[in-house]
């Protein structure tokens, strides 16, 4: 301390002279700052007024940290103080103490460290004017204050301790606790000191902000602060008015405006935000997630707030910009634009209200992994678990909050594109919506209401689109609606088909337009749908040679109309255009259709006992009804590989209507069908029928007509052993089943079918199928067949054409064995046309045996192709006694014959065989036999023949008769040449078609009905 200047005036206690000021004077260099104190003051009046000036010159003030009350964390390098100041002090008998103090301060150089000589606070200039502080009034008036130039470190270590919080140890802990009280103190808000502030100003600032607590640290500067407050007081109803700029190393902007005031306490503030780099702050969300989020962001909002109101924000606007948001190495969300605008949010009213949200120009891509998870899910750090992490509560609302309500008023996206690829399978299915544009508004919770919406976009990267619009509700579930799909292809979606389908989707695009209107109740999804649907250029093929198995041009199915729960469904049109179908025989005689719907045996599981059917739910049928199903130009192609040459063949021109499908019982369809076999040989299928009820119900006609079978040599050829020279087919099929009770008519023309050459087969029967023709065929060359088939639809065992072809293989037995049976079948009748009886005896045909000859002749004639093998055969047990009683008739008609010869009474007509013998002539002719026969005879005494009885005489002529092996052998020779000539003179039937054949005339008969004294029949096919 140098220059001392000290100046004391007169001092007194007069009275008259104790009222007077007295100005004393005191001046030094303190330190090398000048410090001048003057005062006007009356130490012995009893008010005791006293004015003073102090001013200091640069007092330079690290010398006087040793002076704080506490061992400060921090180092002083620089700083000096200046002062331009008054104090008034004036106590009064009846008035309060006042100190009063007024005038300039300034500090310069301000310089201050941590005690490792850290940089921790500079500030160029600060000055501050005070029009009055009242000391003990606590009232300040303050004109100005002026900050320039202050740069400030702020830092926090790992464990999250704050520098500043470092400066001043103990000064927090060392506060006693206030004493307790048995009564607690109202907790009435003190009253705030009066303080007016005309302007604070704060320039040219820096804060240099280093964060090492999150993972990987933090650190920024904001440079270029500017901070300014008017009109500040803590009067009541006063507000103030405040603005604040700065910038960041990043070229972050931070701008704000506002208004706020100290009572009540409210602020209100117009904040800006621009280019804010989001990756910068990744450290503060590490914890939380994998990657950091980049992108320029920029924020405006008006901030409100008051005791009464809280907290409020209000014409909010968030945009960024090139936003990035990586999900994994290789999907991310990328946009150009994101903006979040017009938001308000109340926190005390817990309610936000967006208006708008829009996504712009860019693209999104998601993956499921193979374990099923998204993408998006990688973003997201797991948290870490510990044995002793108690449940976070942080953000539970409150038992009597009320839940935070909120709206979005309109969601945009355009401009964006969107992938997913499903590593579920391999190769990973990728699929790509090109330029969505999408809508929605009102989206509120957490009661939700209607939300309206609308989307469109481009599918895959052919023209394919999909759009829809309606509204839906998340909780409780409700869509209503519109869904547009237009030339999707069928072929992005292969994986996701039944691995059980049998058939490999080549090609097609769906088309279908859906107005649906679906409601959850209770576990499930109710509703009703309406639309189209449609199915362009179709194109399959089997999933064993890669062939080419269904096609079509266009499915199109129009005004569908029905519900989920219960399921119902109407349908007006079906309409199928050239629709094309391969079947195909494999090599191993499997039909390549046997595969669809067929899973792979390694994939079969067991199958499981099914739980018996609900009774009364046997029979019902969900409502289906299609009003009209359409084909057009539609072809049928049909290869059989299995054939040693192959056979191929083609359904043409396929098509018809079917109307009327209804799952009514008492409603049946009208079935109108047609083709072209090669273009040549009809097809129509007419009648009625309801696939669609609890059990079919059908009564269909198929005609197919003037069918070649020439073509079809390789099947003839392969199991018949002969080819087809010619032949005509022609087929009326009528199948009925009602009641799961079949009844069918297969009617088979085939007109003109003659077999050609003999073909070497190891497969084709040993059936004598020529001979089956043969008789099957008519004199026209006409087969005519009748195949009924009946049975049950509900028995496993049955097979419709199971049976029908046992029938044809029966016939083909039936010629083989019994070839007369089959044509008596033909004329609808049960005998036996592969015999002829004859009397014991007998040569001649009895009447009712030339009736069977008869119809025998009309089939023979009807069947030009056929001859006949023609044996006699005798019983050895009765034919001789019939035959020498025979050969006795013969000869007594004999006897009569040459009497009326002798007496000229015969006619030309007569012989032996026409005469016929009374009663009364029989005695006379038989006894002209016997005295004829030659064998030793009765006679009497002188040699004359005895006079015997009639019965005498007939039995010795009748011993006498021969009737052995040489008679009846010529007996069955006479009896096969009697059948013969009826066949050749009565039934016209040329020689050559009828053989006499030799056979072991005792030969007994298979059949048990049929006579030992015969004629037997065999086939012979030219």
């Amino acid at each position: 301390m140098r220059n001392l200047d000290l100046a004391i005036p007169f001092v007194s206690n007069i009275p008259y002279m104790a009222d007077k000021y007295v100005t004393p004077h005191f001046g030094a260099i303190i330190n090398g700052a000048p410090l001048r104190l003057n005062g006007k003051l009356k130490p012995l009046a009893k008010s005791l007024e006293t004015a003073m000036t102090l001013k200091l010159d640069n007092l330079n003030l690290p010398p006087y940290l040793a002076y704080l009350p506490f061992d400060p964390g921090f180092a002083m390098q620089g700083g000096t103080l200046s002062t331009n100041l008054e104090l008034a002090y004036r106590i009064g008998a009846k008035e309060k103490p006042e100190l009063n103090i007024a005038g300039k301060v300034d500090l310069a150089g301000l310089a201050f460290t941590e005690r490792q000589g850290a940089p921790l606070l500079a500030l160029n200039r600060a000055n501050a004017t005070i029009n009055r502080f009242g000391a003990f009034s606590k009232q300040a008036d303050i004109g100005q204050i002026q900050l320039d130039g202050l740069e400030a470190h702020i830092n926090r270590d790992r464990q999250g301790s704050w520098n500043f919080s470092r400066l001043f140890p103990g000064a927090s802990a060392g506060t006693p606790a206030p004493p307790a009280t048995d009564k607690p103190k109202e907790n009435k808000p003190a009253p705030l000191p009066l303080i007016t502030l005309a302007g604070f100003a704060l320039t040219n600032s820096t804060l240099h902000l280093r964060d090492s607590q999150p993972q990987g640290g933090f650190a920024t500067t904001l440079q270029d602060i500017s901070l300014e407050v008017r009109n500040f007081s803590t009067a009541p109803q006063k507000t103030a008015q405040w603005q604040i700029n700065c910038t960041t190393d990043a070229k972050e902007q931070l701008s704000a405006t506002g208004t706020f005031s100290a009572a009540p306490v409210a602020a209100e503030a117009k904040l800006k935000l621009a280019a804010v780099q989001l990756k910068r702050y990744y450290p503060y969300l590490s914890e939380l997630l994998t990657a950091p989020i980049s992108g320029s962001a920029a924020l405006e909002s008006i901030l409100a707030y008051s005791d009464e109101s809280g907290l409020k924000l209000s014409d909010t606007t968030l945009s960024v910009t090139d936003l990035l948001v990586p999900f994994g190495p290789t999907d991310k969300l990328a946009l150009k634009r994101l903006t979040v605008a017009g938001t308000g949010i109340d926190l005390k009213e817990r309610q936000a209200d967006i208006a708008s949200v829009s996504l712009q120009r860019g693209s999104v891509s998601v993956s499921k992994e193979s374990d099923g998870t998204l993408s998006p899910l990688q973003l997201l750090r797991k948290p870490a678990t510990t044995s002793n992490t108690a449940p976070t509560t942080a953000n539970k609302a409150k038992p009597d909050e009320k839940p935070f309500r909120y709206i979005v008023r309109d969601v945009v996206i355009k401009g964006v594109d969107a992938s997913f690829v499903d590593h579920g399978f391999q190769p990973a299915p990728t699929f790509t919506l090109k330029g969505i544009s999408a809508g929605a508004k009102n989206i509120a919770g957490p009661v939700f209401g209607p939300i309206p919406f609308t989307l469109t976009a481009g599918f895959g990267s052919t023209k394919a689109k999909i759009a829809a619009s309606g509204t839906a509700i998340p909780d409780p579930f409700r869509l209503k609606g519109e869904v547009k799909l237009s030339q999707i292809p069928l072929r992005d979606f292969d994986p996701y088909y039944p691995d059980d389908m049998g058939i490999f989707i080549a090609g097609g695009t769906v088309d279908t337009r859906l107005h649906l209107d679906l409601a959850k109740k209770g576990n499930k999804i109710a509703g009703s749908y309406t639309g189209s649907l449609g199915v362009r250029s179709f194109y399959s093929l089997d999933t064993i040679e890669s062939e080419e198995l269904l096609k079509w041009e266009s499915l199109q199915i129009d005004n569908i109309r029905g519900t989920l729960e219960p399921f119902s469904l109407a349908i007006r049109d079906i309409a199928l255009t050239s629709p094309f179908a391969r079947v195909i025989v494999n090599k191993d005689g499997t039909l390549n259709l046997q595969q669809i719907g067929k899973a792979p045996k390694e994939a079969v599981p067991q199958a499981a006992v099914p739980a018996p059917a609900p009774a009364a739910a046997a029979n019902t049928a969900p409502p289906v009804a299609i009003d009209t199903i359409t084909i057009q130009d539609g072809t049928l192609a049909f290869i059989d590989r299995k054939l040693p040459g192959g056979f191929a063949s083609t359904f043409f021109n396929l098509g018809g209507r079917v109307s009327g499908l209804s799952s009514e019982s008492s409603r049946f369809a009208t079935v109108d069908l047609r083709g072209v076999l090669e273009n040549r040989s009809p097809l129509k299928i007419s009648g009625t029928l309801n696939p669609l009820r609890g059990d079919l119900f059908m009564d269909l006609t198929a005609a197919f007509t003037d069918i070649e079978l020439s073509p079809v040599t390789p099947y003839s050829g392969t199991y018949l052993g002969y080819s087809i020279d010619k032949g005509k087919l022609f087929l009326d099929l009528k199948y009925k089943i009602e009641n799961k009770a079949l009844s069918a008519e297969n009617k088979v023309f085939i007109d003109q079918f003659t077999f050609g050459r003999k073909i070497e087969s190891d497969k084709a029967t040993n059936l004598p199928v020529r001979l089956a023709v043969a008789l099957l065929k008519d004199g026209k060359g006409e087969i005519h067949l009748n195949l009924p088939v009946s049975g049950r639809t509900d028995d496993p065992k049955f097979s419709v054409w199971k049976v029908a072809f046992q029938m044809l293989k029966n016939l083909l037995v039936k010629a083989a064995t019994s070839p007369f049976s089959l044509l008596s079948s033909m004329f609808g009748s049960n005998e036996d046309f592969s015999s002829v009886s004859f009397a014991p005896g007998s040569a001649v045909v009895p009447p009712n045996e030339q009736e069977k000859l008869a119809k025998l002749v009309k089939a023979l004639k009807d069947r030009p192709a056929v001859s006949l093998e023609i044996s006699g055969y005798l019983d050895r047990q009765r034919d001789p006694e019939g035959y020498r009683q025979l050969q006795l008739t013969r000869r007594i008609h004999n006897e009569k014959f040459l009497a009326m010869v002798k007496s000229k009474q015969n006619r030309p007509e007569d012989s032996p065989e026409t005469v016929s013998v009374t009663p009364a002539e029989y005695p006379v002719y038989l006894k002209a036999v016997y005295r004829k026969e030659d064998f030793p005879k009765p006679r009497n005494a002188i040699g004359m023949l005895k006079d015997l009885p009639d019965d005498e005489m007939k039995k010795l002529i009748l011993t006498h008769l021969p009737a052995g092996d040489k008679e009846l052998q010529a007996l069955a020779a006479e009896r096969a040449v009697a059948v013969q000539g009826f066949l050749r003179d009565k039934g016209e039937i040329p020689r050559e078609r009828l053989f006499l054949k030799q056979d072991d005339p005792s030969k007994l008969p298979e059949k048990k009905e049929q006579s030992p004294s015969r004629v037997e029949f065999g086939v012979v096919v030219k």
